[in-house]
């Protein structure tokens, strides 16, 4: 692929510039670029910087934090801002010592946070990415969220969203940056047991609503719980309402309809002798929901893809277990078994 024109950036105090990264991927670039627009400085992954010990450069970083404080002051008492401050700090004199203390913990831990999710992301990157460029207003967004994100599975599940960005802009939404900038590590915990309910496109089959049982009699079985529900409810990563369903619409003609419903690798078939509309009764992921749903990885449960097409054949389907296989010619086929 070509290579991507980059903005210039001013050179780091490590001596690193954009222009050391010859020979790097062009995904790579471009995830520093646009990293580096967000920090104010160039970002250096730690690829580029396996010869630092990572305590020494973390020292460097405080030296440099440090002088900039200083610079800072020198600027405030340049613009007569001591007399405020001495006013404000109403005779203690260590005062506006401890507040800069603060100040430049509190931004030395935010570039931490910020410099984690980005080497997460390095390792995320796919091997291609998009020419479009991120939209400035979702960098502006994404990075004044990250500084906030200490937990490492979060700081994780922010490189993925960062890495999918770079490679496909428009991927993830401002309105998913905000649900995330919410989101706890509980929270986080309680989507990935959702996920591992969750077909392709963000929605859960309730598997009992045709028996007139309650969610709780419907999932609890499987370990999720009604007040897991309403916890992902509540951050915005599944709609309200006890009363949605998933519609599958026919082809058109009169043919007999089939349809694949995929959950977490697993590929269901569900075939019907007549054309018809099928209502699926179901709990139904936001856009954010599904939006980051691509990002979570867990292992199908055997048994809740059971009750899925048990439920299927109390609506008169046929459910089969359909595998791809590999022909010797390349291609793709699908294999049924009578599996669920």
């Amino acid at each position: 692929m070509p290579a991507k024109a980059i903005s210039p950036c001013v050179e780091c105090s490590m001596g690193f510039e954009i222009k050391d990264l010859a020979g790097f991927s062009d995904p790579l670039t471009k995830l520093v670029d646009v990293v580096s627009k967000g920090i104010g400085s160039t970002f250096r992954p730690g690829a580029m910087r396996r010869e630092a010990d990572a305590e020494a450069y973390k020292i460097r970083a405080l030296a440099a934090a440090q002088a900039d404080a200083k610079l800072l002051l020198t600027n405030a008492e340049d613009q007569a801002e001591v007399g405020r401050i001495a006013t404000l700090s109403d005779g203690d004199h260590d005062l506006a010592q401890r507040a800069r203390r603060r100040v430049l913990s509190r931004e030395i831990e935010g570039q931490i946070n910020i410099e984690t999710i980005a080497e997460n992301a390095t390792k995320a990157l796919p091997e291609y990415v998009s020419d479009k460029p991120l939209s400035e207003d979702w960098r502006r967004q994404f990075f004044a969220g990250a500084e906030n994100v200490c937990d490492q599975d979060l700081q994780f599940l922010w490189g993925k969203v960062l890495a999918g960005e770079v490679a496909t802009p428009g991927s993830y939404s401002i309105r998913t940056l905000e649900v995330l900038k919410n989101l706890s590590k509980n929270e986080a915990e309680t989507f990935r047991k959702a996920c591992g309910f969750a077909f392709q496109g963000g929605w859960i089959p309730d598997v009992g609503r045709d028996l007139g049982h309650s969610i709780n009699q419907s999932f609890e079985p499987h370990g999720f719980k009604y007040p897991d529900l309403l916890s992902l409810r509540d951050a915005g990563l599944i709609h309200e309402g006890e009363n949605l369903y998933k519609e599958v619409a026919p082809l058109p003609g009169n043919a007999p309809m089939q349809f694949y419903f995929i959950n977490n690798g697993v590929f269901m078939h569900v075939s019907s002798s007549s054309s018809r509309v099928i209502a699926i009764p179901s709990l139904i992921f936001t856009n954010s929901g599904v939006e980051l749903q691509s990002l979570i990885e867990v292992a199908p449960l055997q048994s809740f893809l059971v009750s899925v097409a048990n439920m299927f054949r109390r609506g008169g389907l046929t459910v089969k277990k359909a595998t791809a296989i590999q022909t010797p010619d390349g291609t793709e086929i699908m294999e049924f078994t009578q599996e669920f």
